[in-house]
């Protein structure tokens, strides 16, 4: 079950009653009406709240930021108006996904990203997101001896453009950073689904303990 984070009353049209429109903290909607409820469809009383919600929201000031190859290990924001891409390997699928991934999540159109890797016009964007949804993200490895190929790598960790905001929804998120809606989403639910990771070290880390060397002597057990 949802838990609610906000909630709005809104009179019904037909002025018997009223019904709860309520928001989640990842920015889904849900209303009490008989349509929202039995078919999970949108209905005109969450479009109402969408929409006077939308006027009151604060709106941020964001610059599309351009895009410059560089030496780099993934997407990396140089500054606001700029963002370093690194090199693709060649006919690597994953590495290329990743790129495109971490380019929607700094506010880049999917369209401009299509036209600068000439990709295929049936190729989604949902693709390249379940394929690093499924598979991690694939980066050069950092290294300190150039090497031909480039190592790689594959991290789950996702590259946001800004650190979330305490209690920002992902619908907030995208807002002011410009990252695609749903990977804010996506990206929101990992970091909040993290465990706390424990400041002493794990017993599983722990190196074994050093075998007590045998002697030559043995001791005799006396029989009952």
């Amino acid at each position: 079950m949802a838990k609610w984070q906000q909630s709005f009353e809104v009179p019904s049209t037909s002025g018997r009653g009223t019904y709860i429109v309520s928001l989640d903290k990842t920015g889904n909607w849900g209303c009490s009406c008989p349509q929202w409820k039995f078919r999970r469809l949108a209905c005109k009383h969450i479009v109402s709240v969408q929409a006077q919600v939308a006027e009151t929201r604060p709106r941020f000031e964001r610059v599309v930021p351009s895009c410059r190859a560089a030496n780099v290990p993934e997407v990396t924001k140089e500054r606001d108006d700029l963002l370093l891409i690194p090199l693709l390997p060649l006919n690597d699928e994953h590495f290329l996904a990743t790129v495109v991934v971490d380019l929607l999540m700094h506010g880049i159109p999917y369209f401009e990203i299509r036209q600068r890797y000439h990709l295929a016009s049936h190729r989604r964007r949902e693709e390249y997101i379940q394929l690093v949804v499924t598979r991690g993200r694939h980066i050069y490895a950092s290294s300190s001896t150039s090497t031909n190929p480039r190592p790689c790598l594959v991290t789950h960790t996702w590259n946001l453009p800004e650190i979330p905001l305490p209690g920002e929804t992902a619908l907030a998120y995208s807002d002011r950073t410009g990252c695609m809606p749903e990977l804010a989403k996506i990206a929101l639910d990992q970091l909040h689904s993290q465990p706390v990771v424990a400041s002493r070290t794990s017993l599983a880390s722990a190196p074994p303990p050093r075998p007590v060397p045998r002697t030559g002597k043995r001791r005799i057990l006396s029989s009952p």
